[in-house]
């Protein structure tokens, strides 16, 4: 067979490799002859189309089909008429076109090209801020990585959306402490709780604030059929040998006969149920959140006072708002962010009872394209807050808003976002 009919394969192999080689040669035509006695023209195109260099091909196949022959060097001629316009900027030599080695897509060549140029910390500190762009553009924010020392096991890890006292929440529940966590309304406090038993592996049960004792222990009710509440929930699984993690949420809300009961099976780690149902959660993974720091109402917010001896039973982690938190939120939308962190400080230097947290970010980002953007300000920040106290925080922030369009929404102007 005339070895010359391969020429168009050879063709399209240059197109595809990027290269530019003498299919003329002597030597190669050999080669392909060789080739074709041990292996068919068609299982000769397909090594060749899969090969990253011709002459190591056709080598590979004499030698497997056992013909044999003498090394030979490949053949190469001048790269290719385009030249690199990448210039090395340090050094301002030219950067030659790679010679023998596929890239096998127009990524792979940009990426490659950049590396011949720097040294492999120049190519992440060039590309990296890129990549984060886009990410942030896409998921508005970086995903963080998580890594919590467990006493005699391996690290766990999780990733997402979490800010980094959520590493401390995680381990101290891990290895084995109670948790209250406090801070203003909004700030996720419940959302980790669950992503901690997400972590764990554990099952997750949660009650609020309590106003009498039978809504932590349950009740028999008038058909004497008993009346299970959450904490009867956790408790029963980890009695049965489940992981559970009770979340008692706005725990200085609630009174202070329910706080005793409470305490005292903390203290006892099992509890006699109503229905005579004894109950051990040696291992029950709890935690607690408040507005307050146990220690009464303040200015924002109600509280009872939680006795001394119940607090400290607790590891204390205050949790606060978390810019990246809600940038993620806010779907990358940086502008939007900016005003409420400035709204939000402003209220609260006014010492006005007013809460300016995530919800009101989530809740902005999900509806601002479908309606008017002073409506969806009206209905999703400013809701009830007196016409005067709003003129107040506005006229107060105004020197740092400038432009700012959520904050020309809120003064009632008609502005579209972007």
């Amino acid at each position: 067979m005339d070895a010359k009919k391969l020429y168009p394969l050879f063709r399209k192999y240059n197109q595809m490799k990027g290269y530019r080689v003498q299919y003329e040669s002597p030597k190669r035509l050999a080669l392909i002859e060789k080739c074709l006695e041990v292996v068919s023209l068609e299982e000769l195109e397909k090594a060749v189309l899969e090969g990253e260099w011709i002459d190591d091909t056709l080598k590979n196949i004499i030698a497997q089909g056992g013909a044999g022959t003498e090394p030979t060097e490949p053949i190469i001629e001048e790269p290719t008429e385009q030249k690199s316009e990448i210039e090395n900027t340090e050094t301002k030599e030219e950067v030659k076109p790679m010679e023998q080695k596929s890239l096998g897509s127009e990524l792979e060549k940009i990426l490659m090209g950049t590396i011949a140029m720097y040294s492999a910390d120049k190519v992440i500190e060039t590309v990296m801020p890129m990549i984060q762009k886009k990410i942030i553009e896409e998921f508005g924010m970086i995903p963080v990585k998580h890594e919590i020392k467990v006493a005699e096991k391996t690290p766990m890890q999780m990733t997402g959306e979490l800010p980094p006292v959520f590493d401390e929440i995680l381990a101290n529940s891990a290895n084995g402490n109670s948790v209250m966590m406090t801070g203003p309304a909004g700030t996720g406090k419940g959302y980790m709780a669950r992503q901690v038993a997400k972590a764990l592996g554990a099952e997750f049960y949660e009650v609020n604030a309590v106003t009498n004792e039978y809504q932590l222990t349950g009740f028999v009710d008038a058909n004497s059929r008993f009346v299970r509440t959450p904490f009867y929930d956790a408790c029963k699984a980890v009695a049965e040998g489940r992981k559970a993690v009770f979340l008692f949420d706005e725990m200085d809300c609630s009174n202070a006969e329910s706080l005793k009961v409470f305490n005292d099976a903390l203290e006892a780690r099992e509890f006699t149920f109503p229905n005579d149902e004894k109950l051990q959660f040696e291992d029950l993974i709890i935690l607690s959140a408040c507005n307050t720091f146990g220690t009464g109402a303040d200015d924002m917010y109600v509280g009872e006072k939680i006795d001394a001896s119940t607090l400290n039973r607790f590891v204390l982690i205050k949790v606060d708002y978390n810019r990246k938190i809600e940038m993620a939120l806010a779907g990358g939308d940086e502008e939007l962010v900016d005003f409420i962190d400035a709204f939000r400080n402003q209220v609260e230097k006014n010492g006005m009872a007013f809460v300016v947290s995530y919800r009101n970010i989530k809740q902005i980002t999900n509806i601002k394209h479908a309606l008017p953007l002073k409506t969806v300000m009206k209905t999703c920040l400013v809701k009830s807050m007196a016409e005067d106290d709003l003129r107040n925080v506005l006229s107060n922030i105004s020197d740092i808003m400038g432009d700012n369009i959520y904050f020309r929404a809120c003064k009632g102007e008609n502005v579209k976002v972007a």
